[in-house]
């Protein structure tokens, strides 16, 4: 239906394009098209400076935006470089409630609070996003200003694992009410270098107010096809989330 078909699928690489004999617009200005996927996104620099690769996707499906940023510096006479901020999608943690050690809403206050979201955006990404402290930006439909947001507190927040009945370990790791020791995965899309910082940081960050993150790094389609979509994480994982603009979360936040 459009100017281009299909002439080859492979899954999880790449799809072919070429022009469609059948269509009537205008005719489309490239012969052949071949679109691929490359996971690692310094792999994916590579290929875009090896001229192997003419145009990068952008967000998560391209390079990261310290990336850009470096290449825009060095390669400015070379490559074309466009950047919008996006409003409808936010990097965030998703977890798993049913794990005892995060169960208590006091204990993932508290995560909340441990993360450094403005040192984040300064040293990553030069303050070209905004911190996200909701799931709606505020110029979208549904923004709510007096939703509680949680500001980067580390002593607040060891003193809300204390109020849960959290306590300093041997080795300055919490141990629960239970005995357990305060210990939880951390998985995102491996090769992905910004997720890769970004775990870093809340490794260290976690650490300060006694919690112990353990990366578990997986290939992008095996998080998203297998671990995310059949709930296989077992503490946290990481990624961006991209939602229509008049989204309700409904699947999300609702009981059932």
């Amino acid at each position: 239906m459009g100017p281009y078909r299909i002439t080859n699928f492979a899954p999880g690489q790449s799809v072919t394009l070429e022009p469609n004999a059948y269509w009537h617009g205008d005719k489309p200005e490239f012969a052949h098209v071949t679109m691929q996927l490359i996971e690692n996104t310094a792999a994916l620099q590579a290929n875009l400076l090896s001229g192997d690769v003419d145009m990068v996707a952008p967000g998560n499906l391209g390079l990261t935006l310290d990336q850009v940023n470096a290449l825009a510096k060095s390669q400015s006479a070379r490559f074309d470089f466009s950047f919008q901020p996006a409003v409808s999608s936010y990097e965030h943690l998703a977890i798993r409630p049913d794990n005892p050690l995060l169960a208590d809403k006091r204990v993932r206050q508290a995560m909340a609070m441990a993360i450094d979201r403005k040192t984040i955006v300064a040293r990553l990404f030069e303050n070209r996003v905004d911190p996200a402290y909701s799931f709606k930006y505020p110029s979208e439909f549904g923004w709510d200003p007096f939703v509680r947001t949680f500001g980067y507190d580390p002593q607040a927040a060891k003193a809300l694992l204390a109020a849960a009945g959290f306590k300093p370990g041997p080795d300055g790791i919490s141990v629960s009410p239970a005995g357990a020791r305060f210990s939880i995965d951390i998985v995102s899309s491996a090769g992905n270098r910004t997720r890769e910082l970004i775990e870093q940081v809340l490794q260290s960050e976690m650490k300060a107010i006694g919690i112990e993150l353990v990366i578990r790094n997986e290939p992008a389609r095996v998080m998203f096809g297998q671990s995310l979509r059949m709930r296989g994480f077992t503490g946290l994982v990481e990624y961006q989330s991209d939602q229509p603009l008049d989204y309700v979360p409904y699947y999300s936040l609702h009981s059932d």
